[in-house]
């Protein structure tokens, strides 16, 4: 269904897990929509109670693949009101239990700025 991102549920628990180990995980276009939908997915999930947001292979999420935007006339905030701003509204609406697993302390305090329990 997805094709930057794998997401299952067991358990109560939804697993959202960044799948471009490739790229150190790196947001591109389509995994920053794929995200949302993946949020919204959980949310609907009545069997769904908590969310984990993890990353393959070596590191959970090495930020915004450059390589993406190279050549883009869309600005720095366009792409933060477009792109971010919804991944950020969707978690604050999220409405259950949410963590993130990340294997390296580089990625820290990025994580904790977006997700709690």
């Amino acid at each position: 269904m997805y094709e930057t991102l794998l997401y299952e549920v067991r358990e109560a628990v939804g697993y959202i897990t960044l799948n471009r180990p490739d790229r150190y995980n790196a947001f591109n276009e389509k995994m920053s929509f794929e995200l949302l939908a993946a949020l919204k997915e959980a949310r609907k999930d009545k069997a769904v109670r908590v969310v984990v947001v993890r990353g393959a292979g070596k590191a959970f999420c090495s930020g915004q693949d450059l390589k993406d935007i190279l050549g883009l006339k869309r600005s720095l905030g366009e792409s933060v009101e477009k792109r971010y701003n919804p991944l950020v509204q969707a978690l604050h609406e999220l409405e259950k239990a949410r963590d993130r697993q990340c294997k390296w302390g580089g990625c820290g305090g990025r994580c904790r700025s977006g997700f709690g329990v």
